[in-house]
């Protein structure tokens, strides 16, 4: 990470946050703390909202869970 090279120490000076829960968050150095959707839900969810405006006319807003992972990428406060 180009962060470690220019001094900065990441969790102490440097919170870094993720999203999606990508395989590889927990194998970096340091572990990466990320936010994590479930895609499956929300695609249906999208799809749900497209069918629906397309056949009424009108489009909600909506929100989807999700959950926040804290690994070794941020500072504990």
């Amino acid at each position: 990470m180009t962060l470690r090279f220019k001094d900065n120490i990441i969790f102490k000076d440097i919170s870094i946050v993720g999203v999606d829960n990508a395989e590889f968050d927990e194998f970096i150095s340091p572990k990466l703390t990320t936010v994590a959707i479930d895609q499956v839900e929300k695609g249906k969810m999208a799809m749900s909202n497209l069918i629906d405006s397309i056949e009424n006319e009108i489009s909600e807003d909506y929100i989807s869970d999700s959950l926040l992972l804290v690994r070794d990428s941020v500072k504990k406060l």
